[in-house]
């Protein structure tokens, strides 16, 4: 991990660094996703999932065909002339979604944050290297994003739909389409805020239903059967005591930002999209859709450094920031105390040295 961090040090080294016009920013922005670009097309060996991916490559080739993966994937795979153009290639596409989303959704200012928070969550960067077809729907989510905000919501169905093509869990976004990116008025919010405390109060009360249907899932429709290792993790772990409380004072704060009346349509699509994260985080034991979290983490970064931006509160702001900091550190710790962790992701392996 120390080239992986290594990394992180110099990217918040370069976004330390003033710059007073858009030319500079866009310079500065990219050189930190380079570095990240680098870091995952030259991996060897590295992330979870590497060894299955190269055997399906390798099966893709052979026999021009496979039942185990999405069919748009293994059309991918077909076309690709090796492995290494395909982890360039699919790299390629989740920096460059990297990048529309800092450009387009970040302030300048915050990026050293967000970078820091790409980096130390499960679910962000080191989740997309580990899964490459994951990292294909994710990266046309992220894009899908514009489609909302500007009411062309045939365009996100039509990129959700191609998506589910390498990855089928982009079908579960699709209903995000009714996502309205205007103010939420002050009856609405209050509305929302009581319902996400009945939605709490239910899943605490009454776990075990939540893992009932998680288990009916897993056992009778084989797609879910694959998450079953996730969900025996997250009932063990679960989402209670430190996380849990922050949970409900980050929650509170975005429906409250959510009334300001002059939030940007960006703004207030982020901060939308982030309470989808936090209502799912809510759930006990349901490792199942854990799944999400490598979607909605990133609108959820975006739409805290928006609330972060409006909160005129000192004390509070600086709770906020930690809410944001130790939610995926604690996760991140989980992990990275984990066999899994030991095995695939502590040592770093680049074509360039081992």
């Amino acid at each position: 991990m120390l080239v992986y961090f290594g990394i992180l040090i110099i990217i918040l080294i370069v976004c330390a660094f003033p710059s007073n016009s858009n030319r500079k920013n866009n310079i500065k922005l990219l050189f930190c996703i380079i570095l990240i670009f680098l870091f995952m097309a030259l991996r060897l060996d590295f992330g979870g999932d590497y060894e299955g991916y190269v055997n399906l490559y390798n099966e893709v080739q052979l026999y021009k065909t496979s039942d185990f993966s999405e069919s748009g994937f293994v059309l991918l795979n077909k076309i690709m002339p090796s492995f290494r153009m395909l982890l360039g290639t699919t790299s390629l596409l989740f920096c460059g979604a990297l990048f529309f989303l800092y450009k387009r959704y970040i302030s300048p200012k915050y990026w050293a944050f967000a970078f820091l928070v790409l980096f130390i969550s499960k679910y962000m960067l080191l989740g997309n290297i580990s899964g490459i077809r994951n990292s294909i729907a994710v990266s046309a989510f992220i894009f899908g994003f514009y489609f909302i905000e500007q009411n062309r919501k045939i365009l996100y169905i039509l990129l959700l739909i191609l998506a589910s093509f390498f990855h089928t869990s982009a079908l579960f976004f699709l209903p995000l389409v009714i996502v309205n990116p205007n103010r939420l008025s002050k009856t609405k919010s209050q509305l929302l805020w009581w319902v996400c405390i009945l939605f709490a109060i239910l899943t605490t009360l009454y776990p075990k239903m939540i893992n009932s249907f998680s288990i009916w899932l897993i056992s009778n429709i084989d797609f879910f059967s694959r998450y079953e290792v996730y969900m025996d993790e997250q009932i063990t772990f679960g989402y209670r005591g430190l996380s849990f409380i922050l949970i409900f004072f980050m929650l509170y704060l975005n429906i409250n930002t959510l009334k300001h009346k002059d939030l940007t349509l960006k703004e207030n699509l982020l901060i939308k999209l982030s309470l989808f994260f936090y209502i799912i985080m809510l759930l006990p034991g349901i490792g199942l859709l854990s799944r999400m979290y490598f979607y909605l983490s990133f609108p959820q970064m975006g739409g805290n450094i928006y609330v972060v931006s409006r909160i005129a509160n000192k004390q509070v702001k600086w709770a906020y920031v930690f809410g944001m900091l130790i939610l995926p550190s604690m996760e991140f710790y989980y992990y990275a105390v984990s066999e899994h962790f030991y095995k695939y992701i502590l040592h770093y392996h680049s074509i360039l040295f081992q």
